[in-house]
């Protein structure tokens, strides 16, 4: 049985899934095509994240709850004791799974193009 993925093994995922997690999250590129586009992704959730544990917890948990995210697990981040970075850093990382999952699950089961 192969261990599942996780938000900090890009090998794992499918290149249109990442994709597909960017455009979903209109987290642009720009010009700039960055050489690991995972951890970019990464990097641009935990922005946002950041931004809300500083100044919107209710989005923040509204959010979560919306993408389906383990409430469990980001109570476990919250109650740690890292600062606001490392924080964001791993509720990123849950979200980047979740978002991932789901599509691999849309990618998985749309028909092949014809």
């Amino acid at each position: 049985m192969a261990d599942k993925p996780t938000a900090s093994s890009e090998a794992e995922w499918h290149p249109e899934e990442i994709r597909d997690v960017a455009e979903r999250w209109a987290l642009e590129r720009g010009d700039a095509s960055p050489d690991d586009p995972f951890r970019f992704l990464l990097g641009r959730v935990a922005m946002k994240v950041r931004g809300w544990l500083e100044n919107d917890r209710r989005t923040l948990m509204q959010t979560l709850y919306r993408l389906d995210v383990s409430e469990a697990k980001v109570q476990t981040v919250l109650r740690g004791s890292g600062d606001f970075a490392s924080q964001a850093m791993e509720i990123a990382k849950l979200i980047l799974r979740r978002e991932l999952q789901k599509a691999r699950t849309r990618r998985q089961s749309s028909p092949p193009p014809s």
